[in-house]
């Protein structure tokens, strides 16, 4: 089988973008199909003669379609939507277009999937000169990461099977599946700050003293209704107060795979990933700025394999209160996976030198060794409330550590969460 020219693959919602020019060629479909009239008018009534030149030139049609459309098929993908949440499904249309002059009599799709993303893409179509076809499949993540999916195997026949040429369509279209969101259990600081929006900066405390006032606005507080005022001018006045520092949280996963046991290391670590993505979440809903940094290795699947795009590197997000943060460091744990030669200890320790005062630390880890539990000391030192999250097991109080001011929970997931 002839390795035909290259098949052009694009991202749009038109396949027909980017598709190579076609092949000049004397006998156009149209020209043949009035050889072919002639012939008729001109040989009459002569039967065997007649049907040799026709079968003949059919044969040469159908293998010179075959041979000069190849060059001038485009193959698109489009994602109705580019990132979901595990196990969602999600919709793929694909856009077939032949560019060229000539029909394509069989030309047979197959869509080979990365491992993770189940589903089956197959068909045979024929295409006409300049014509489109779309079709829709169905795909589901059934595995977070970063997928490349498009590798599209292309073969080319004519209705005789004189001639077939195959080519491959390159990956192209991005998809995205994000951990699963689980529901938590509450794991509040022991030391509470005033949680809100963003604020100007000043005081991390609320100053009891009102700054003024202003008529009652449906859902105010009660407590905050100034009844003297209320009473000199014979409607509801409320206390304004100055606002507050907006508080902040720190997450910081630890993905060394030195660190995890190597039997359960992918289970437990998996389990990691989803109960961050689950903190994060559950944290910006209450209104906190969440930052986030962890050690790992970004990696992009296709069918091919997994091709790094980070063997092993920190990532690390600021804190900040727009609607897209979540969903920028949602892709970011996605395409995490372990990698060796992180020092998660040290880089804890760079990290607190730049955490404003008061933001909350929570710290998910393997097992809390006692590195980690001086680092973590030194934070709480500072007035962050620290808490180290353990997935694998808890090693305790290391020695010679009289008192602690860092609250060590074992993560328990089976139904549900639960923080011991």
């Amino acid at each position: 089988m002839a390795n035909a020219s290259p098949v052009t693959a694009t991202g749009d919602a038109s396949a027909s973008a980017g598709v190579m020019p076609p092949p000049r060629v004397l006998l156009t479909w149209r020209r043949a199909l009035w050889l072919l009239v002639l012939c008729v008018l001109f040989l009459g009534g002569r039967g065997a003669d007649f049907l040799l030149i026709v079968v003949g030139l059919t044969l040469y049609l159908a293998t010179r379609a075959v041979q000069a459309a190849s060059g001038g098929v485009a193959v698109g993908y489009r994602l109705a939507d580019h990132h979901v949440f595990l196990g969602a499904p999600a919709t793929v249309v694909v856009t077939v277009s032949n560019g060229s002059r000539w029909p394509i009599p069989l030309l047979l799709l197959h869509l080979r999937l990365p491992e993770g993303v189940p589903g089956a893409f197959r068909r045979v179509v024929s295409l006409g000169p300049r014509s489109v076809r779309r079709f829709t499949m169905r795909i589901a993540g059934l595995r977070r990461g970063v997928y490349r999916i498009g590798d599209t195997r292309i073969v080319f026949a004519d209705w005789f099977g004189l001639r077939s040429e195959s080519a491959d369509a390159p990956v192209h279209a991005r998809f995205v599946v994000y951990p699963a969101l689980l529901r938590l259990p509450p794991l509040r600081p022991e030391r509470r700050l005033p949680v809100g929006p963003r604020r100007e900066p000043g005081s991390p405390f609320r100053d009891d003293l009102p700054v003024d006032l202003r008529p009652y606005r449906r859902g105010d507080p009660m407590r905050s209704i100034a009844w003297k005022a209320t009473a000199r001018r014979g409607e509801l006045q409320v206390r304004e107060f100055p606002p507050v520092r907006e508080s902040t949280a720190w997450i910081l996963l630890d993905l060394d795979g030195a660190d995890w046991d190597p039997l359960r290391r992918h289970e437990l670590s998996e389990q990691a990933v989803t109960l961050a993505a689950s903190l994060l979440w559950q944290r910006r809903q209450e209104g906190q700025a969440v930052g986030f940094a962890a050690w790992g290795g970004l990696a992009e699947r296709s069918v091919h394999g997994s091709r790094a795009v980070a063997p092993g590197a920190w990532v690390r997000f600021r804190p900040r209160a727009d609607a897209g943060h979540p969903l920028r460091v949602l892709e970011a744990l996605a395409a995490l996976s372990l990698a060796d030669g992180g020092d998660f200890a040290a880089r804890l320790r760079d990290e607190a030198a730049g955490m404003p005062w008061g933001a909350e630390v929570l710290v998910l880890v393997p097992r809390d060794t006692p590195a980690l539990h001086a680092v973590a000391e030194t934070l709480a030192a500072r007035g962050h409330p620290v808490t180290l999250l353990v997935c694998e097991r808890r090693m305790g109080r290391p020695p010679g550590l009289a008192g602690t001011r860092v609250r060590t929970v074992e993560v328990h997931v089976g139904d549900g969460v639960s923080f011991q």
